[in-house]
């Protein structure tokens, strides 16, 4: 028989005996029992004492069993933080790598020094631009006519535009089909046979006007103008090797403040660099000494026992 052709049962007790659950077996006899029965019509045996025993083994073992299933959820989160706690470790693992540091032995195998004197010179500069690009300092200021500025949108005509919308259209309705199970019992239970229905939209076209801009060219008067600035120069610079003699270009050599015209000056910016390269006989480690003092405390042929780590390369403790 289909599903759907089951009769609905509604009269009350055999409702009653449709939802009391499945036939129970008499454990002295064998006679079948409704569940609803309190004890065995055949016998008289009582229900609760032939199951009694079965129970105590049964509570006993659920215990036992749920201690060694372990559901999936956790098993879920177990891998999960599993997962997380490996990425953490590598990560520590990766840190500890690069930037641990170890002692080395090394030797001084060469040096280098630069120094750079750069001169900038205070001096009339001629600059052009916009009225906004002007210094307030400027002067000799002329007109080299007008140049493009930016662009500004102007409007020109609409057009139209064709466009969707979804609006409401009825339903969409089905029927949930109809599953009984039996019960144990002589009965069954069943459920579906109810209507679903979904909203239905549809397209429904549509017209509007959409203003349309040309970008139009907007020109400014464009300016040449003269303005006192520190410009570089030069950079005189002077290098060699070893720890001894090292110097600075004077001024005279840098020619400061020399065949300047009226209002001008200079002034000088010094730098700095220094390269050490350390050995361990196998290995060669560049180094940027930090002064001039630590770079002439490192002669070639000294030894000294330096930092090393991937990450940041030589470093002398302080």
């Amino acid at each position: 028989m289909n599903a759907a052709d089951e009769v609905a049962i509604r009269n009350v007790a055999l409702l009653k005996q449709a939802l009391a659950g499945p036939d129970w077996s008499c454990k002295f006899c064998g006679g079948n029992q409704r569940n609803d029965d309190g004890n065995c019509d055949n016998c008289g045996g009582y229900r609760r004492d032939a199951y009694a025993a079965e129970a105590n083994v049964r509570n006993f073992i659920s215990p036992i069993r749920h201690d060694f299933e372990e559901p999936s959820y956790q098993r879920a989160i177990n891998f999960r933080t599993f997962f997380i706690v490996g990425i953490i470790a590598f990560l520590v693992a990766l840190a500890w790598f690069l930037f641990h540091e170890v002692d080395k032995d090394v030797e001084v195998k060469s040096t280098h020094w630069t120094h750079i004197s750069h001169v900038d010179r205070y001096q009339v500069v001629r600059e052009e631009g916009f009225d906004e690009d002007q210094s307030p300092s400027a002067f000799n200021v002329s007109e080299i006519g007008k140049r493009h500025h930016h662009y500004k949108q102007v409007f020109s005509h609409y057009r139209t535009e064709h466009y969707t919308v979804q609006v409401p259209d009825g339903q969409n309705c089905t029927t949930t089909p109809v599953t009984c199970s039996p019960n144990g019992n002589g009965f069954k239970t069943c459920s579906g046979g109810n209507s679903v229905c979904t909203p239905k939209t549809r397209s429904d076209p549509r017209t509007r006007k959409v203003p349309v801009y040309n970008n139009v060219s907007v020109e400014e008067m464009y300016y040449r103008w003269h303005v006192w600035k520190w410009v570089h120069n030069r950079s005189p610079a002077v290098q060699g090797d070893g720890t001894e003699g090292l110097y600075w270009l004077s001024n005279e050599q840098v020619q400061l403040n020399q065949g300047l015209a009226s209002g001008e000056k200079e002034r000088i910016r010094r730098k700095a660099i220094y390269k050490t390269v350390f050995t361990d006989g196998e290995d060669d480690y560049d180094y940027e000494p930090k002064n001039r003092a630590q770079y002439e405390s490192l002669p070639i042929g000294s030894t000294h026992t330096v930092k090393y780590s991937i990450a940041r390369g030589v470093r002398i403790p302080d």
